[in-house]
């Protein structure tokens, strides 16, 4: 029966030395065997620490029970239950071979329904930079194999916790970050993906599996082939299913595909993706043979989409989004299919030149450019919060007015820009048969104004019209001039508007004119 003090370390139990003569002990890590069983044992890192320099630098108290074969530096620790930090334990059997030196020292690790706490690893890989995004897991429930060295080794393993369930059967070789190579399999059910990514409430829980095969670990040395399938992903409250991404990264710049099965999205599409330079280059073709809009959340009216495109961008965010968009051949389709609307190509652009911006759209129906010196995510909140004003004021009441202002006191003014646009109609039969069959305008009607924008919002507008017909009512030769302004912090809204028209037939009574 062992019971020993040993330093800051209490072993209980048992533990038999076995060597073949006394001079053996000076050389005692590796022609001392020990044999023994220990129980609810206490081993502190300052102790061993004086065999490693590793274990040297840690702050730990392990708890260990079961049984121990071997010499220091060729051991198997079976049927182990170790606990560690504040919530972490270990069960299974681990085995060293060439320590007391950590480097270079083989693992055989083999755990079973382990539970590991994100905070208690920390401080044994102190430098490395993920702990943080660690700790979203939680308290960790492992299974699984761990073989080889910390440079090179094999993992078989799964991982259930807080963010769900993960799966990896890897190989790695560890070297810097240029030089890592890795292959093997990945499989994740039901993990929160957008918790990991802190992309809540965007993007939720993803269940995909698949192969990857690279080498480097940072982005500009990545060379990187991947081939996975993801059967269900969360975004925007839309579980996406049946995804299949193919891909290769290459120097920051990534070649794929990827393609969706879903009951609500089919698509076929092929990108390259270049990050390397100072603006991101983006180049993506393909088919969209269905998208039920109203069903993936991204419109109100259930309308099928289906269009070939083909994107040619530049540029690191939303604002900086220079180049073109095409859409060729594209369908909307009412579930009913009483309506369709075809749109042979619609024509997107983005040009900047200084601090000008210019906005162009051009279809068979109709050109629309918009130019000025504004940040396209801006002047969109912008105009929303201008338009919800005006609706308030218009059509609310003072106590709606009074709650919406007080809550909104401290929003900061935005700096001032000018938005100047055009809009001509060309023939818009058939996007009105589709959007609203009642009304006709005219080929030729043009529009025309700015929204001008800093402590004060100002709209304005000129629309001209050959002909304009709205259910049984006609107008001819007709003109609108509106100008609306008001302070950005104040509910007041100050208005003009002017409409003329040379003639005019209003439902069943008299034709009139210069109205």
């Amino acid at each position: 029966s062992l019971n020993a003090y040993i330093g800051q370390s209490h072993l209980r139990d048992d533990v038999t030395f076995f060597y073949d003569r006394a001079g053996d002990m000076g050389d005692f890590n590796r022609k001392v065997v020990m044999k023994g069983h220990l129980s609810d044992s206490h081993v502190d890192s300052r102790d061993l620490g004086l065999f490693s320099e590793y274990v040297q630098q840690l702050h730990e108290v392990w708890t260990v029970s079961g049984d121990f074969a071997g010499t220091v530096d060729d051991f198997m620790f079976s049927n182990a239950d170790i606990h560690f930090g504040k919530s972490s334990r270990l069960l299974g059997a681990i085995g060293f071979k060439g320590l007391p030196t950590f480097d270079g020292a083989v693992m055989d690790i083999n755990l079973s329904l382990s539970e590991v706490n994100p905070v208690d690893i920390a401080q044994y890989y102190p430098e490395w930079q993920g702990h943080e995004d660690l700790e979203k897991f939680g308290l960790t429930v492992l299974d699984g194999t761990f073989k080889g060295t910390v440079e090179d080794f094999a993992v078989e393993a799964s991982a259930s916790s807080e963010l769900g369930k993960l799966g990896a059967d890897l190989v790695f070789h560890i070297s810097d970050a240029k030089n890592t190579t890795y292959e093997g399999s990945v499989k994740a059910s039901d993990f929160e993906i957008g918790i990991l990514l802190d992309k809540l409430p965007n993007v939720q829980k993803v269940n995909f599996e698949g192969s990857i095969q690279g080498k480097g670990l940072e982005l500009k040395y990545a060379s990187t082939h991947l081939d996975a399938k993801v059967s269900s992903l969360g975004y925007n409250q839309y579980n996406y299913k049946n995804i299949v991404l193919k891909g290769d990264i290459q120097n920051q710049y990534f070649n794929g595909f990827v393609s969706a099965k879903d009951s609500n999205l089919v698509l076929n599409l092929e990108g390259e993706f270049d990050l390397a330079k100072p603006q991101n280059v983006f180049q993506v073709k393909g088919a969209i043979q269905k998208a039920n809009l109203a069903n993936l959340g991204l419109m109100a009216d259930s309308v099928t989409l289906s269009t070939v495109l083909d994107i040619n961008l530049t540029g690191n965010h939303f604002d900086d989004l220079l180049g073109t968009a095409k859409l060729y051949d594209t369908y909307l389709l009412t579930p009913e299919k009483d309506k369709n609307l075809v749109i042979d190509t619609l024509l997107l652009h983005s040009g900047i030149q200084g601090s000008m911006r210019t906005l162009q759209l051009e279809s068979e129906f109709l050109m629309a450019t918009m130019k000025g010196n504004f940040v396209p995510s801006q002047a969109l909140k912008d105009l929303q919060r201008v338009m919800e004003e005006y609706k308030l004021y218009f059509f609310g009441n003072q106590t709606d007015r009074k709650l919406y202002y007080a809550n909104h006191a401290n929003v900061p003014q935005s700096e001032r820009y000018q938005i100047d646009y055009e809009v001509e109609a060309k023939n818009l039969t058939q996007v009105l048969s589709f959007l609203q069959p009642e009304l006709y305008i005219s080929r030729g009607a043009k529009a025309e104004g700015y929204f001008r924008m800093n402590n004060t919002a100002i709209i304005n507008l000129n629309a001209i019209a050959d002909t304009v017909r709205y259910q049984k009512s006609a107008f001819l030769h007709s003109e609108v001039d509106l100008t609306t302004s008001k302070f950005t912090n104040r509910s007041e809204v100050l208005a003009s508007i002017l409409v003329t028209s040379q003639q005019q037939q209003m439902g069943m009574f008299v034709p009139s004119e210069n109205l």
